[in-house]
């Protein structure tokens, strides 16, 4: 399916997404006698998947791409993406819903999402799912997949049921993913403003940067960065509004007492240690985010099959004045070369001219 990219392999531009989501076999499987995580699954006539639970029925955002692999190895081909970094559709991960069976929700999902992997190895590595709502069983489960050569780590929600990621039930989660090495990426989930947002998409288009700044805020002033100097983290949808606030999160810290309770550097250097995902739909955002927290803190992310994602993430970026060529090459894939222990003969490369994939 893919052809080899222009450029000898030592010198060749790679394109990797951080940012992509899946729908595994398990989820919509007929025959699943506990449907996901204790709730019901219901395919409907158009192919839209839904979950009823105890608060009612939900929609997954299915998408033809969301489950079949061949359709979006040929739409990553048409968007110069040479790999994918797949995680469970967030919809589906129901931090504290009413149900049973989470642990073996995330078993399943994560053989099913390595299994998609295996097959091709050269165009994805996972970031699995835990159970955070059960801290011990998410360690467990993270031990258990961080095994495998193909996981490179775990998606996690900006909050767990509420809880936020400066609670100690969730700092052996941090602990366990630094021991392992994983790369922890975090997605908005179960946004926690909805009542004031129930309109023209705002749960969205604020709700989920609102959601990433909140957790990056607490992982910042929660000391988390202190404690754990060589944890990875990589926020979705550019780390939402956290780096724009980076100069008030420094003044908090300098006239607020209870803002350097547990952070000894300032906000601002910690936001250097973390990564962002380039996904801001503005080429001047962008450059905002790399002069806040350097090029080499950048990645590519397209939230693919979201609606809310691009359909052109690569030659935009190649072709545009704002960016120069080191600083393209790097959040096209540079950086998660080296984030996800690769080299670039492991990364499938596709045919990619420089004027446009679509």
């Amino acid at each position: 399916m893919s052809q080899p990219a222009s450029g000898t392999s030592s010198d060749r531009v790679v394109a990797i997404d951080v940012h992509a989501h899946v729908i595994p076999p398990c989820v919509p499987a007929p025959d699943s006698p506990w449907g996901w995580q204790g709730n019901p699954v219901t395919r409907h006539a158009d192919g839209q998947l839904e979950i009823t639970t105890n608060v009612g029925r939900m929609p997954i955002g299915w998408t033809e791409e969301s489950e079949d692999v061949d359709l979006r190895l040929r739409h990553m081909d048409k968007a110069g993406v040479d790999m994918q970094v797949i995680s469970l559709m967030p919809t589906l991960w129901m931090y504290g819903v009413d149900g049973h069976d989470s642990e073996a929700a995330a078993r399943q999902s994560n053989d099913d999402l390595i299994r998609v992997a295996e097959e091709h190895p050269s165009r994805f590595r996972v970031f699995a799912h835990l159970p955070l709502d059960r801290p011990e069983a998410a360690i467990a489960e993270l031990e258990r997949v961080m095994s495998h050569d193909l996981v490179v780590g775990a998606a996690v929600g900006t909050n767990v049921a509420g809880k936020n990621w400066d609670e100690p039930e969730l700092q052996p989660v941090l602990d366990t993913a630094d021991r392992l090495g994983a790369l922890l990426f975090f997605h908005p989930m179960a946004v926690r403003f909805q009542p004031h947002m129930r309109r023209y998409h705002l749960r969205n288009l604020i709700g989920n940067p609102a959601e990433t700044t909140l957790a990056i805020a607490d992982l910042v002033f929660g000391g988390a960065l202190d404690r754990l100097p060589g944890l990875r983290m990589v926020f979705a949808h550019g780390g939402g509004y956290a780096c724009f606030a980076a100069g008030r999160f420094d003044h908090g810290h300098r006239v607020r007492t209870e803002a350097r309770e547990h952070i000894q550097i300032l906000p601002s250097e910690a936001l250097t240690r973390l990564y962002f995902d380039n996904l801001l739909h503005s080429d001047h955002a962008t450059r905002f985010l790399v002069d806040t927290v350097g090029s080499s803190r950048v990645v590519l992310g397209t939230d693919y099959p979201a609606d809310m994602g691009p359909t052109d993430p690569v030659y935009p970026l190649l072709n545009s004045p704002v960016f120069d060529e080191t600083e393209k090459r790097a959040i096209l894939g540079e950086n998660l070369l080296g984030l996800l222990g690769l080299d670039r003969a492991d990364v499938g490369a596709v045919a990619r001219t420089a004027e446009s994939g679509g």
